[in-house]
């Protein structure tokens, strides 16, 4: 029975899997590379027939191209490589599991592996990540940043092409950006508030997402705020970090804003202790549900769809190897990741 999934086009796992070989011979076999046997060959494009595979010819020039210039394996890894702040944290957090996973389909269409590995808890010192890159001949990196304040990475840039997701670091600071359009969502955000008849918005900005995002969390709020009249203006909630409850407890009921716009879901439950009900009392935006509920949160606000993270930085990597981009950009560009608008249950209805 075809193993091939609703929606999904056969891959060369799933042409591997039905032919009994390796998913390396059936790359090597649909890209017409020699040393391969006729009864391998005939066994792999019966089965790419049987599951209705159709070659795409530009991952194949792709793949192609990198083999001949820089004879790149197509075992060799792409390495995400994460700031998590542990193991733990890594396998239980939605958002980079969704990279995960994402990224490792993606690279399976141009015949990579996919591999993470941590540089943030000492696990592995810099010089020591650098080691096993060279090891491994490894020449793609997508490193990620986001969790931890942005750092100085040490590795030989000159043998690698790479992209950073979610912020930048401190250096390499040119480094391409694969992240959330923040300033869009934002603007999304304040749009959807001003249709609601919300007069007093308060908003609550990290100084590290400041510093992971250039800044971009902060300009859409500063702009808002601006163009109200100065009784509507509410100054903003800036925190080093994640904001404490008493902190933000003083601040709400201090400036009595009418609705909220939070990078936290413990903003939710913290006004619900107060005795406040969201919606009807006061209404309630989150700019990162995809890491609080489901798809169908009742929580309103932004859903960001993590997997096209991994998917944009893998396709980036591997445009890069084939254009032979190793080494620091001049200037660094920036891919932005489009959102979708979640309803939920924490704003009050748009005005008629």
């Amino acid at each position: 029975m075809p193993i091939k999934k609703k929606n999904r086009a056969p891959s060369m796992a799933d042409i591997a899997k039905v032919a009994g070989v390796h998913k390396m011979t059936v790359s090597r076999v649909l890209n017409d590379y020699p040393h391969v046997s006729e009864e391998v060959r005939e066994k792999v494009l019966s089965a790419a027939t049987k599951l209705g595979y159709q070659k795409n010819n530009l991952i194949s020039n792709v793949m192609t191209q990198v083999a001949r210039s820089r004879s790149v394996d197509y075992g060799t890894p792409i390495i995400y490589l994460s700031d998590e702040p542990s193991a733990e944290f890594e396998s239980l957090n939605f958002s980079t599991q969704a990279i995960i996973r994402r990224g490792k389909e993606r690279a399976a269409l141009y015949g990579f592996s996919f591999e993470s590995m941590r540089y943030r808890d000492g696990e592995f010192s810099h010089e020591r990540i650098n080691q096993i890159l060279k090891a491994r001949g490894v020449q793609g990196l997508i490193i990620n940043v986001g969790y931890e304040d942005p750092v100085e990475l040490k590795l030989d840039w000159e043998r690698l092409v790479a992209v950073t997701s979610g912020g930048r670091l401190k250096y390499p600071r040119n480094l391409p950006q694969v992240h959330s359009d923040i300033p869009r969502y934002m603007r999304h955000c304040c749009r959807e508030l001003d249709n609601r008849g919300y007069e007093r918005v308060g908003f609550l900005v990290s100084t590290k997402a400041l510093e992971v995002f250039s800044g971009f969390s902060l300009s859409s709020p500063l702009l808002y705020q601006h163009e109200l009249p100065e009784n509507q203006r509410v100054p903003l909630l800036i925190t080093e970090g994640y904001a404490e409850q008493d902190e933000f407890m003083e601040w709400f009921e201090a400036h009595k804003p009418d609705a909220v716009v939070s990078y936290m879901g413990e903003v939710y439950d913290w006004l619900a202790e107060a005795g406040y009900r969201v919606a009807e009392d006061v209404g309630l935006v989150f700019t990162n549900i995809q890491n609080l509920q489901s798809r169908e949160s009742r929580f309103s606000g932004i859903y960001q769809d993590r997997g096209l993270l991994g998917e944009a930085a893998v396709d980036h990597v591997v445009q890069g190897l084939l254009a032979g981009d190793y080494g620091l950009p001049k200037h660094a560009g920036r891919f932005l990741i489009p959102f979708e608008w979640n309803e939920g249950q924490t704003l009050r209805p748009r005005l008629k």
